[in-house]
């Protein structure tokens, strides 16, 4: 009798547990998702100069995905600096694995009232599984006005959808002049072809209206160039940092200009 008492609780036991598999699903699941952490990248922002920030400056960090097809923003914290000592700590969500093909990037600026007070200078490469990451942001000095701020200046392309621009032997390198003349006039190369258009610029808002060009053949570039024609056709927003240009698409962007003198 005692060895069929067993049995009984055996087979009890057995569908207890055959009941708890099923409730929380087979396949190593563990905890709901609602339980999960989330995963992120932390660190600190530092600078160098010896000034307090305004009592309304912000610090952005932001993350940013590399692939093939270009680079867009992952995850963006936004945290009030008052109050806050110098280093300044950050926390971005982040992948739990890193994808194949994919690189990531950091970027940190300290913002008051719309104006950049701080930058990193180029974005950050960095591993999703680093430790004590450092941002080092440099004082951004002026901050050129738009839309004074783009005129005047020849703006050469050095990056397209993530990638480094190319300039090939024997062809203009691709560049963008911008006039506020007639409610905004542009004019060009994509690296081939000369351009000629408009644009329309509100704060840092941006719009090019259909552009025009040269019917040349190019030995190289032509891929380039379409890429272009279809970043300014995308673009919706304008950033200038000294002498760098930046195009987005929402928050995506598109391309990167220097400055050269004309």
């Amino acid at each position: 009798m005692k060895h069929i008492a067993w049995f009984s609780n055996t087979r009890l036991f057995s569908g207890i547990t055959l009941a708890l598999l099923a409730a929380v699903g087979l396949g190593g699941c563990g905890l709901p998702k609602a339980h999960e952490p989330t995963p992120s990248l932390s660190g600190t922002v530092v600078y160098r100069e010896r000034m307090a920030l305004p009592p309304n400056a912000e610090l952005v960090v932001a993350l940013y995905e590399k692939t093939a097809e270009g680079r867009n923003l992952y995850s963006e914290e936004h945290r009030p600096t008052e109050g806050a000592g110098i280093p300044l700590l950050f926390s971005v969500e982040c992948p739990a694995e890193e994808a194949a093909g994919t690189t990531y990037e950091l970027e940190a600026s300290i913002l008051s009232d719309g104006t950049t007070l701080f930058a990193t200078p180029a974005p950050v490469a960095i591993r999703l599984n680093a430790d004590d990451i450092t941002l080092m942001t440099h004082r951004v000095m002026e901050q050129a006005p738009i839309p004074d701020g783009l005129t005047g200046i020849r703006w050469k392309l050095v990056e397209l959808n993530g990638k480094p621009a190319e300039v090939y032997d024997n062809q203009p390198e691709p560049y963008l002049l911008f006039d506020p003349a007639d409610g905004g006039r542009l004019s060009g190369s994509d690296g081939c072809n000369r351009l000629i258009g408009g644009y329309t610029l509100t704060g840092d808002r941006i719009t090019f209206g259909r552009l025009g060009s040269t019917m040349m053949l190019c030995p190289k570039g032509d891929a380039q160039a379409r890429a272009l024609a279809d970043a300014l056709a995308n673009a919706t927003g304008v950033s200038r940092s000294g002498d760098r240009l930046e195009l987005y698409g929402g928050k995506t962007r598109l391309a990167v200009f220097e400055a050269r003198a004309l």
